[in-house]
């Protein structure tokens, strides 16, 4: 019997959801996960959330918001439904914005990065089973404080990368990259008016494009990885 999996992105195109989740997806297919994609940032108001009780993993992607930010309209419903998965025990992963906001929902906190990071970065890792250290793409001028109780997994000049609470995983960086899905970053900026600014710099796209396609390959081998054996030790 396959698994199920909610992947919560936060892109209002539906065109674009589905491209998101980048090198998670095939790495679900290949243990039978079945997943399916919804976003808070339109459903407010128009599309109830879904039952987290029908689901055996919750996946939270990045966004071009503050995880900690109360002017987002969508931001207090979706970290409702986040801490309301933790508290009834689903596996969570958190990645980006959705660690920082898996922190919150555990009674941590959102901060401003040490060092805000473009691009592919080292990352130290305690459990490189989980976490194989090395390189892994970073896009963030934010980041958590390691929740009360939670362990610290991973780490680096910026801060805290990767903390584990019970059956819920919070990730700094991006695991789920691939030329794809940041193209569909891409599309979204442009459409919001513009690319985001993260520390003092701009970013060049151009250049980020070329760098996922240098470590794509190896980066989708790590998060094949990483959900192996998150699925492994804390999926039932």
């Amino acid at each position: 019997m396959s698994s199920r999996a909610l992947v919560l992105v936060h892109d209002p195109a539906k065109s674009r959801r589905d491209r998101i989740p980048g090198a998670l997806i095939p790495a679900f297919a290949r243990r039978d996960i079945d997943h399916h994609i919804f976003s808070f940032v339109c459903a407010r108001g128009s599309a109830p959330a879904p039952d987290i009780s029908a689901y055996d993993l919750l996946v939270v992607m990045g966004s071009h918001e503050s995880a900690d930010d109360p002017r987002v309209p969508w931001l207090a419903h979706e970290l409702a439904f986040v801490t309301k998965a933790v508290e009834r025990g689903t596996p969570t992963i958190g990645i980006c914005f959705g660690g920082q906001l898996l922190a919150r929902a555990l009674h941590g906190e959102v901060t401003r990065a040490d060092f805000p990071e473009r691009g592919f970065t080292v990352v130290k890792s305690d459990d490189p089973d989980l976490i194989p250290q090395g390189f892994w793409m970073q896009l963030h001028a934010d980041s958590f404080i390691v929740p009360p109780g939670a362990t610290e997994l991973a780490r680096n000049a910026s801060g805290s990368q990767a903390f584990v609470a019970a059956n819920a995983l919070g990730l700094q960086f991006h695991p789920e990259i691939t030329v794809d899905s940041f193209e569909s970053w891409v599309e979204r900026w442009v459409e919001s008016g513009g690319l985001p600014r993260v520390g003092d710099g701009g970013l060049d796209p151009d250049a980020l494009r070329r760098e996922i396609a240098q470590h794509e390959q190896d980066s989708v081998r790590a998060c094949d990885q990483l959900v192996d054996t998150f699925c492994t030790r804390y999926m039932r």
